[in-house]
């Protein structure tokens, strides 16, 4: 009798010889259309379709050099807080409407919470009117809040459905997921919860300010269409300084925002690491160092404030990247004491981003106004007050730039095609 075939995972090796194949065959007709081509641009253009080709072939994140660009971005943010003793509570609520380089509309709306402690010295009145305002008074403050968001986020094609949703977001947190559940309002595509904790300090005296702050939050972002989950760490930092006196004033600030991300597909596979920063853009060197090969690409004069965003992303499927994610994640969630090998782990990861990440930077025109009022008395660390704000602010893409898969950087036309 012949002999009868094992059972198992026979295909196993017939599916490695496929794999080398198709490689053979990408690196064949992508090699002999590189040699028969003219033109300086072709080889560049060869080689970043083959490593198109190869992503594929490996089935990970191939398009992440392809992804839209936020165009327009308006965001209305109303907040309110109460101080009473060295007890600091407050809410707001952000509504953003971000117009995407493919046509979609993204609508998010957010609730946030505060509460914490806060001590201060002094009287103080500050009246916000747009760009500029009023202070008047002296005071000396620090705090620690904890804070908290739920933001849901629905992914629009057409701007008069964008615009009726919007008008319909007037409602509080628990009213939209009651209407949402009902079938009332249409079920969002994604959903947001985080929490963290936020520091500031400051100091006001007849005509000079001084106030600094950072809020650190930890997330999750989840997408009802694709079931992916992303996992997310985010520190913001601000300053600001203003002197006056008489004719001539002097006014600074910085802002700047990192985050860390790690996406996970619905099996819970993660597929993409992401690092992000933005900040304001007045010269060069306020860009990060990833950034620096693409300064004549960014450098765009605007109307208002410059601000740039950056984002590398990392193709978790290539086992080699998962590597180095692994082992900085890893640190993360268990943070030792710096030593030799911590530096490694982060270095190795650095390494890895500017090696084969693929890195957006885009650069706005950013106009914010604030409107409202923050009074306050405080006699020996106690202390009485409110603050009630409007926020409004518009962001206009005017350059945009990616490196992909090859290393190469190059204008996002597509994205700018719809400024």
């Amino acid at each position: 009798m012949p002999r009868q075939r094992s059972p198992g995972p026979p295909d196993r090796g017939q599916a490695g010889v496929d794999y080398v194949a198709v490689l053979l065959f990408v690196v064949v007709v992508l090699g002999a259309a590189g040699l028969a081509a003219d033109g300086s641009g072709i080889p560049q253009s060869v080689d970043h379709q083959l490593m198109r080709a190869l992503c594929i072939v490996r089935g990970g994140e191939c398009e992440q050099d392809r992804a839209p660009c936020a165009v327009d971005t308006d965001r209305h943010e109303d907040a309110a807080s109460a101080r009473i003793l060295v007890f600091r509570v407050g809410g707001d609520k952000t509504i953003v409407r971000e117009e995407r380089s493919d046509g979609t509309i993204a609508i998010t709306v957010a609730y946030g919470r505060q509460a914490g402690l806060e001590i201060a010295e002094g009287v103080h009145l500050a009246v916000s009117l747009g760009h500029g305002g009023i202070g008047l008074g002296g005071e000396l403050t620090a705090s620690v809040v904890a804070t908290s968001e739920h933001g849901f986020t629905w992914i629009m094609r057409e701007p008069a459905a964008a615009d009726a949703l919007v008008a319909r977001l007037g409602v509080s947190r628990g009213e939209l997921e009651r209407l949402v559940a009902a079938g009332r309002l249409q079920a969002p595509s994604q959903r947001y919860d985080q929490g963290g904790v936020a520091v500031t300090g400051g100091v006001s005296r007849g005509r000079g300010t001084l106030a600094l702050a950072s809020d650190d939050v930890a997330g999750s972002r989840t997408d009802a269409a694709t079931g992916r989950r992303t996992l997310y760490v985010q520190r913001t930092v601000e300053g600001s300084l203003s002197l006056t006196g008489g004719a001539v004033g002097v006014t600074g600030s910085h802002r700047t925002r990192e985050r860390y991300a790690v996406t996970y597909d619905r099996a819970g596979r993660p597929v993409d690491l992401m690092v992000m920063t933005a900040g304001r853009y007045r010269v060069s060197m306020d860009l990060p160092a990833r950034l620096q090969p693409a300064v004549g690409l960014l450098s765009v004069p605007t109307g208002h404030v410059r601000t740039y965003v950056e984002e590398t992303h990392l193709d978790l499927t290539d086992p080699e990247s998962l590597r180095a994610a692994v082992a900085f994640m890893d640190q993360v969630r268990h943070p030792a004491a710096v030593d030799s090998a911590s530096v490694a782990i982060v270095a190795a990861l650095r390494r890895r981003l500017d090696a084969v990440g693929v890195v957006h930077a885009r650069t706005y025109d950013a106009d914010e106004r604030r409107y409202g009022v923050d009074a306050s008395v405080g006699l020996k660390g106690i202390r009485i007050g409110g603050q009630l704000s409007r926020t409004l602010e518009d962001s206009h893409l005017v350059a945009a730039t990616t490196r992909g898969l090859d290393g190469v950087w190059r204008k996002r036309t597509d994205c700018l095609a719809r400024v």
